[in-house]
């Protein structure tokens, strides 16, 4: 994997949940994803979040009784989201890795490692911040496309 940088994100960590996940549009946009993802899980599924952010929907997922392995470009945003209290169950069902989904390799080299997913789970962020693909409807289409071969199950993204 790439050395860390600092991203955008590691500057805001700190008060990312109560600027953004805590307020309406936030929780509107959560509460539509995780409608569209609970009919595809299923309890001791493996799920990989790319941009996991603070943790807030992996730990959803693992409290959901999946195996999720979070990720995120941020250490600060991985720093919070392993910090957050959580019953032991859930901690245990959690593993977090640092992995910049703009670095060409990366998933490939995280799913190598025995990490076969039966979902995978991004956000529209990691897309629109990325450098690899155009911030434009084609451009998170063969984001999507290029991802396929890597999934042995489902794909779903939220682009709203």
């Amino acid at each position: 994997m790439t050395p860390a940088a600092v991203t955008p994100f590691d500057r805001h960590a700190h008060e990312y949940d109560a600027k953004f996940s805590s307020r309406l549009p936030a929780r509107w946009l959560r509460g539509m994803t995780r409608r569209r993802i609970e009919p595809l899980i299923r309890a001791g599924d493996t799920v990989v979040e790319i941009g996991c952010g603070t943790g807030i929907d992996a730990l959803w997922l693992a409290g959901r009784g999946c195996r999720v392995v979070a990720t995120d470009a941020s250490d600060a945003m991985l720093a919070i989201a392993r910090g957050k209290p959580v019953p032991a169950d859930v901690a245990a069902r959690m593993s977090w890795a640092r992995l910049d989904a703009a670095q060409p390799g990366e998933l490939a080299e995280l799913l190598a490692t025995g990490h076969r997913a039966n979902l995978v789970l991004s956000n529209f962020g990691v897309w629109a911040v990325g450098t690899m693909y155009p911030p434009t409807a084609a451009g998170l289409w063969a984001c999507f496309v290029a991802a396929l071969p890597f999934f042995g199950g489902t794909l779903a993204g939220d682009v709203l």
